[in-house]
């Protein structure tokens, strides 16, 4: 599965490994950072164990423990556990807590905390609490906690746009089954050609996954359509570019505001023909450039309702018919080498012929790619 660390693994990885540290040197039951989001708490980090890239575990924040003392007064609290005690320990072996509220203007509903839990009294707190606040940078914690945070509600959004997309495809527009999962897999495949990073391939697939999600507002009956579409329909078809960023801006432009942008433009043409602002060159953004030419390798090479399936050699020859017209020339070339790489040439069954054929797995591994973020 793609992160979203990677140009801040090694600051992470660093923080871990300190906060790790500090436990050990003061002899610390349990170091956690929490990230609280409206009652909703995050256990986001339990320094000193395992690091996994499993989804933070999430719990209802109750009243009466340290934490939502903390996030209400929004100072360090400090909490020594009696017989009596009104207020529930974090954990039951536990005989005294300290918990540091972090909080950022930007993000007011979302209070990042550090917990400290001791099995034993400790002689100083005050002492350890100094040392704390002087080896330790609260905004360096806070933007990490939040970092991991951003990434499980971006997979969870992700997860039910998906959702939404696979329900109506597979009952109103069958044809279209798998086409965006093609589509992501060779705007992926192109963009490796043309040096793309890690974290700028995963915006990518997004992107791609996402790029005809707006003809869920077109009729089934047009998308479906066998045969020529009238002007009519053929300009509502045209409307799901705009419909697309409306529906991606809404659900996910807050963590990804460039995908809505690369969804809207994925039909402008190179030479500022296409729609649906007619954008040409170099000012439509480079994703929406990749994902035309996949979204047209894959229209040409997968069987619709109103066509068959178009041979390999009659993909390379459209793409270099229409390369500087409708599409980016430097697109082109970097689909065409993906598309000679992955060319299989069946001699025992259609030696005669030689038709060149693509690897029919294609759509079940981008399929399976995407079920297993």
């Amino acid at each position: 599965m793609l992160t979203y660390f990677d140009n801040n693994t090694k600051i992470n990885l660093d923080l871990i490994e300190s906060l790790s540290n500090f436990k050990t040197e003061f002899n610390i039951d349990c170091l956690s950072i929490y990230l609280v989001d409206n009652k909703r708490i995050y256990d986001v980090e339990e320094i000193g164990t395992e690091i996994t890239d499993t989804a933070l575990s999430l719990k209802i924040l109750q009243n009466n423990n340290i934490v939502s003392l903390a996030c209400e007064s929004l100072k360090p609290v400090y909490h020594l556990i009696e017989d009596d005690d009104t207020i529930v320990p974090m954990n039951k072996n536990f005989i005294e807590e300290v918990c540091i509220p972090i909080k950022v203007e930007k993000h007011k509903d979302i209070i990042v905390c550090v917990y400290f839990g001791f099995t034993n009294k400790t002689k100083d707190i005050a002492e350890l609490l100094s040392l704390f606040f002087s080896k330790f940078n609260l905004f360096e914690i806070y933007s990490y906690a939040f970092s991991k945070y951003s990434q499980l509600i971006g997979i969870e959004r992700i997860s039910r746009l998906l959702m939404v997309l696979e329900d109506n495809i597979k009952f109103n527009q069958p044809s279209l089954r798998l086409h965006a999962f093609n589509v992501a897999f060779w705007s992926v495949e192109i963009a490796k050609k043309l040096n793309f990073s890690k974290s700028d391939l995963e915006k990518l697939y997004y992107a791609a996954l996402f790029h005809d999600i707006g003809k869920i507002r077109i009729k089934s009956s047009i998308i479906n359509k066998e045969g020529s579409l009238t002007e009519e329909e053929y300009e509502e078809v045209k409307r799901h570019a705009e419909y697309g960023y409306i529906i991606t801006k809404e659900l996910l432009g807050d963590i990804y505001p460039e995908i809505p942008l690369w969804v809207k433009y994925h039909h402008e043409m190179y030479d500022g023909s296409g729609y649906p602002t007619g954008l040409k060159g170099n000012d439509i953004p480079l994703p929406s450039r990749i994902i035309k030419v996949a979204d047209v390798i894959d229209v040409l090479h997968s069987p619709r309702s109103y066509k068959q399936t178009v041979s390999v050699d009659k993909i390379i020859a459209e793409l270099k018919r229409c390369s500087k017209k409708d599409f980016d020339p430097e697109v082109v070339d970097a689909a065409l080498e993906v598309i000679n790489e992955r060319i299989i040439l069946p001699m025992d069954i259609l030696k005669s012929v030689g038709e060149k054929i693509l690897p029919a797995y294609l759509s079940l591994q981008t399929y399976k790619d995407i079920i297993n973020l």
